[in-house]
């Protein structure tokens, strides 16, 4: 069981304020008990049950966010599971293969470019690997697969125009581009290229939206003191707090909700009272007793009786 829960002071601080030390004190209760999985009921003090009911709302839907995140990451942990197991039978596969044919010496030990034949997938899809694009007899930096430099200038320049971006295309790679992308890609892997290339294509910070007017460019992205920020975030759009416009939704429909509850009681108390006050004009005593408590406490003054 989850034992943290979250409360906004946007939404405390107005009921708190409405309240004694001994409501407060109730309404803690309450809250701790409710999340600790306990069974809440009303503890008969209506500014107590409705500040409650407010943040028992907020709770629920923090809770139905943490758990909708919680089955993501199960789902991404089983996918990925899955993805290891099939790529390790994969290069057994071919490991097994690479044995056969190198025992029967019918053909000598394969270098792979990225630029040959068929074993080169094109990038499709912003969630590409660039893995796929080469492949490696071994770990080495890029002994045995140089970089495909057309392909990856293709790829930038399809980032910057699917998301309208203000960064400048290229038009050729200089050796000295080259070679900082082959440094890039040994530091960091030839997917942090990809990656890169991605996130500065969306990143509005890096697309104008700041307060310099920068806007960056190929060769500053690929700095070595610029390409691990990009690569770890640093400027990701901020993410919008959706949940919490969601809670204020839902608790100004709570809000609204319990205002005519409290109206249909009010109605139902003003129908009794008017009731008795009518049985004391016909002469029950009783009534009449009643009706003399209810003038002491306001109550046929409040109904417009007096």
């Amino acid at each position: 069981m989850k034992k943290t829960f979250i409360l906004y002071t946007d939404i405390c601080k107005g009921a708190l304020k409405r309240m004694n030390a001994v409501q407060a004190g109730l309404l803690f209760n309450m809250i701790v008990d409710y999340a600790d999985g306990s069974d809440v009921t009303s503890c008969n003090d209506l500014a107590v049950d409705m500040a409650f009911e407010i943040i028992r709302a907020a709770i629920e839907t923090n809770n139905r966010s943490y758990e909708e995140i919680c089955e993501k990451r199960r789902e991404s942990g089983r996918k990925g599971g899955l993805a290891k197991a099939s790529k390790e039978s994969k290069n057994s596969k071919s490991k097994q293969m690479l044995t056969k044919q190198a025992n029967a010496n019918e053909i000598a030990k394969p270098t792979y470019m990225i630029c040959n034949d068929m074993k080169c997938n094109e990038i499709k899809d912003t969630n590409v690997s660039y893995d796929n694009l080469n492949k490696e007899e071994s770990n080495d930096s890029l002994s045995s697969c140089e970089l495909d430099f057309a392909r990856l200038l293709d790829f930038f320049n399809s980032q910057l125009k699917k998301n309208n971006s203000l960064i400048p295309s290229i038009k050729q790679l200089s050796d000295a581009r080259k070679k900082t992308l082959k440094a890039r890609a040994r530091e960091y892997g030839k997917e942090a290229l990809v990656k890169v290339f991605q996130k500065a294509a969306i990143s509005d910070f890096l697309n104008g939206k700041n307060d310099r007017s920068f806007t960056a460019s190929f060769d500053w992205l690929l700095k070595p003191t610029n390409f691990p920020k990009v690569l770890e975030g640093n400027y990701d759009n901020p993410v919008k707090d959706k949940p919490k416009d969601a809670i204020t939704s839902n608790v100004n429909g709570l809000i609204e909700q319990v205002k005519q509850e409290q109206q249909q009681r009010e109605e139902a108390d003003r129908q009794r009272v008017l009731e008795f006050y009518e049985k004391a004009q016909n002469g029950d005593k009783r009534s009449q007793q009643l009706v003399d408590m209810m003038r002491e406490s306001g109550k046929l003054a409040k109904y417009g009786l007096e």
